[in-house]
């Protein structure tokens, strides 16, 4: 972005890519530093003089903001009386400076929001695309990406539930028939041996936007071999497109694919904060429907998030 304002513009800033820092003709010096990704990173920052601090998309850090903020960056401005401040959008972490700050919780800091509404060059297209996406889905105004991104606001679950399941709008008894297309089917296998294995057969057609869950069942006590036979009986039963697997368990996921011969991909289980807020946003739009009769061993009622102090003390054992 800088080197395209500095073509644009003519600046003369000279680029030093090594220590990503751009150098302008009155002396004038902005550097780049990835703060959150390692505490290497963080100490270049220590015993420094700046002007101004940007944090851009301080909701997605994944350190102690608040630390970063007053024990390096305050003092760093120290000497110029300088500027920190903190950009970004709302996100799914309700807790933390970037959250207090924007809430009006943290003395000492000026809020300032805006929408896109307030950029003439983007207020027409903005509201054209928030029509049609409540064209689409009139539903879509209460999911949390959607009031997140497109309306500023923090979202807070107020039932605390973990997965936005409704039975009035989430199951199904028999699947839709369509004239064209076809249907494809997806096993998800979750390993256990104490804690049970569990099976959940899931369904999707071309021209439907929505996931069938049409089978869940779980098992205690299975060792490999018998996961396996319970795999090759879903088979029998259902052309499966995919397999996925917890991959944790990477011994007895290798077992099943070499002796086994079971085609099966590793479920990839980072982010899964993000990917419960995109399963909670299609359960909310109806696009996610179970079986109830065939999915009975699935618990209907949700589990209940634990309080912030209560999630603390389960982390620290």
């Amino acid at each position: 972005m800088l080197k395209a304002i500095n073509r644009r513009h003519k600046l003369g800033i000279q680029f030093n890519e090594s220590e990503l820092s751009a150098k302008f003709p009155n002396g004038s010096m902005i550097y780049l530093v990835g703060a959150d990704s390692n505490e290497d990173e963080r100490q270049k920052l220590l015993g420094q003089k700046f002007v101004l601090v940007v944090i851009d998309e301080a909701q997605a850090f994944g350190i102690d903001l608040r630390q970063l903020v007053y024990g390096v960056l305050k003092p760093a401005v120290a000497d110029y009386r300088g500027t920190i401040v903190l950009t970004g959008t709302p996100g799914n972490l309700i807790k933390g400076l970037f959250f207090d700050v924007t809430n009006g919780r943290e003395a000492g800091w000026s809020g300032h929001r805006w929408d896109t509404y307030a950029n003439p060059y983007m207020a027409e297209q903005w509201a054209g695309e928030i029509a049609d996406l409540k064209a689409a889905s009139p539903l879509v105004v209460e999911t949390p990406w959607f009031r997140q991104m497109y309306l500023g606001e923090w979202v807070i679950d107020s039932d605390k539930l973990v997965y936005r399941f409704n039975s009035d709008r989430n199951t199904f008894t028999e699947l839709p028939t369509f004239h064209a297309g076809q249907w494809h089917y997806v096993l998800g296998v979750d390993l256990g041996y104490n804690d049970p294995t569990a099976f959940a057969l899931c369904a999707y057609h071309d021209y439907d936007k929505t996931l069938y869950v049409l089978e869940a069942e779980k098992h205690p006590r299975l060792d490999v071999t018998s996961v396996a036979e319970r795999i090759r009986g879903f088979q029998a039963r259902y052309e499966l497109d995919c397999i996925v697997v917890d991959g944790a368990n990477k011994q007895a996921v290798e077992e099943m694919r070499r002796r086994h011969e079971l085609p099966l991909r590793a479920a990839d289980k980072t982010g899964k904060s993000d990917l419960i807020e995109i399963m909670n946003g299609e359960c909310i739009q109806a696009r996610i429907k179970l079986n109830l009769q065939r999915c009975a061993q699935l618990p209907t009622k949700p589990p209940r998030r634990f309080p912030a102090d209560a999630q603390e003390v389960r982390a620290a054992r």
